[in-house]
């Protein structure tokens, strides 16, 4: 990668590379029956693609993916990654590291340093397989394979017709599945009275269908949940409603009270360490800038688009400051700071967003992102580096569990008081409770969804009418407001 600097493949494209190559080779010297093959990575975005099986851009991992797909149904393997940290990942690390040593002295020092029983074999990849990775890192599809012998035959359903579905026996943690034929005539029937459909919500079952009408369109054919018309048929969508209506309801996370946030912070502040003081200032800033998540705290979403030291604006009034040659008193001073965005969801790229001083000394945006930029400069750094990254003798980073976890402690606590409970909120809520506040000052709509990038009346469902000072008025103003008069519509007679 060093030696192509304006190349398009990521150092995750190359570990899901190793990952499905090593799947490969132990299913093939695997001597039973479907083996169910674990992989450690310290890699979260390869971990995330593997465990989804899909990933939403078009990109070198959707070809590996569809790749590992044909490897899983040729030689009828399960992979399951899990996640390792670098630190514990010493077995990998020799085995990218020992590269001056002969295979025979490579084999000695695994079986001296790591002994197993039985011992280390070294495995070459064949052409095949080393073929048709460097073929999906080049963005070309793989022509699909054939089916096996040993697949299950058609099974005929009903007294007509040709055969509508086929029991797959390819995944051995599922039971048979009966899935519709792309030669029947009434696939939505089919479709409908599927027995692999999941139970639950409706959502989740329009989901599956989706996937189902994207895997035909995928290999070119008609999507069978759509008429000639391309609208949805008319019985899946009957049959929707119908999972709608027994639904139960819908379990959104709540707004949290700030006093429960400054709370939480306020605790961090006190244990005066990096790893604290990291915590509080994205709380904040998740809180003041109604930001997403993976916006300003680390997660194995590999399509998250953390705000970086780079995308962070400060300004003395209107003149703009630089974050690395500024003094300390300059940076003091800053009395607007803004975010710039890039990549993150609904925000139109080289825009800014930004926010002024609250007038308090500690639960302010200004002074908890000057805070950042102090802690990141002073250890110099590089200017992509994401907010949420501190240094405590080496760089870690503030996850979203790690946010949900501090939260929780505060609600359990605190929150009856408050009318919420640990498992009403996560991480998710800082953005709810943002734009409640605003509602509760009585901000204007149109600029709380600006300010949180709603396109529509989204935003209204993060909302909740439980809030007292919300709602308290509304009886004694509809009292007050309820006499009116109705302009008569009757017809004028000459």
């Amino acid at each position: 990668m060093l030696n192509n600097p304006t190349g398009t493949l990521t150092n995750s494209d190359l570990e899901l590379a190793a990952i499905i190559t090593g799947a490969q080779l132990a299913a093939s010297h695997y001597g039973g029956q479907h083996p169910n093959i674990v992989i450690a990575t310290d890699n979260t975005p390869a971990l995330a693609w593997v465990s989804k099986g899909s990933t939403t851009s078009t990109a070198a991992p959707a070809f590996l993916l569809h790749y590992l797909a044909q490897l899983c149904r040729a030689h009828k393997f399960t992979l399951n990654p899990v996640f390792t940290s670098g630190l514990t990942n010493q077995v990998a690390d020799c085995c990218s590291r020992l590269f001056h040593l002969s295979d025979d002295n490579f084999l000695e020092h695994m079986n001296a340093t790591f002994p197993v029983q039985p011992s280390w074999t070294l495995v070459t990849p064949p052409t095949v397989t080393i073929s048709c990775v460097n073929l999906a890192l080049s963005k070309r599809l793989l022509p699909l394979a054939s089916p096996t012998l040993d697949e299950a035959p058609m099974k005929h359903h009903g007294t007509s017709g040709v055969p509508s579905a086929r029991t797959c026996i390819l995944t051995p943690s599922l039971p048979n599945l009966t899935i519709p034929s792309p030669s029947s005539k009434s696939l939505p029937t089919n479709i409908a009275k599927a027995q692999w459909l999941p139970p639950g919500r409706s959502r989740t079952v329009e989901g599956a269908l989706r996937a189902v009408g994207q895997a035909f369109s995928s290999l070119g054919c008609v999507d069978p949940r759509l008429q000639g018309s391309g609208k949805l048929d008319l019985r899946l969508q009957q049959q929707l409603t119908a999972y709608k209506k027994q639904d139960p309801p819908p379990s959104r996370v709540k707004p949290i009270p700030f006093p429960l946030i400054a709370q939480t912070a306020q605790l961090n502040y006190l244990a005066n360490n990096p790893h604290s003081k990291a915590i509080a200032n994205m709380l904040l800033l998740g809180f003041f800038f109604l930001l997403r998540p993976g916006e300003y705290a680390h997660t194995a979403n590999p399509e998250a688009s953390p705000f970086r030291l780079c995308d962070t604006h400060l300004l003395i009034n209107d003149r703009r400051l630089n974050h690395y040659t500024c003094t300390h008193t300059d940076l003091q001073r800053v009395n607007y700071i803004a975010l710039e965005f890039t990549s993150q969801k609904n925000g139109v790229r080289g825009e800014l967003i930004g926010l002024g001083r609250t007038g308090h000394h500690t639960w302010c945006p200004v002074h908890a992102l000057i805070k950042r930029i102090t802690h990141l400069r002073t250890h110099n750094a590089p200017c992509t580096t994401p907010l949420f990254r501190y240094w405590d003798f080496q760089w870690y980073t503030i996850t979203t569990s790690t946010l949900t976890a501090q939260l929780r402690t505060t609600v359990s606590a605190l929150g009856p008081a408050w009318g919420i409970n640990p498992t009403d909120i996560s991480v998710r809520s800082l953005r709810s409770s943002g734009a409640m506040a605003l509602l509760c000052a009585k901000v204007d709509t149109d600029m709380i969804r600006l300010l949180g990038r709603w396109r529509s009346d989204e935003m209204l469902r993060y909302l909740h009418v439980q809030s007292f000072p919300l709602v308290a008025p509304l009886a004694s103003q509809m009292l007050q407001h309820g006499r009116f008069t109705l302009i008569p519509n009757n017809p004028i007679r000459g």
